[in-house]
């Protein structure tokens, strides 16, 4: 997290920088992948192995991200 003071004089739309997807549960089971495009986010409903609601993390190691 950056901390920034100013003034905003314009603003666009923040498109997400991951296009693959891999995460993890806090019982260890990896989820992924699962593929993001720009118009739409990623809904994790319950993890298949142990059906908790998360919280999930991202496993940076194996998570793909968009060129641009």
């Amino acid at each position: 997290m950056i901390k920034i003071k100013g003034v905003v004089t314009r603003r666009s739309a923040v498109f997400s920088q991951l296009k693959e997807i891999y995460l993890e549960c806090k019982c260890g089971n990896r989820i992924g992948p699962l593929f993001q495009n720009n118009n739409s986010d990623i809904k994790i409903g319950t993890c298949p192995v142990c059906q908790s609601n998360g919280p999930f993390m991202i496993d940076y190691d194996k998570t793909i991200y968009r060129n641009h």
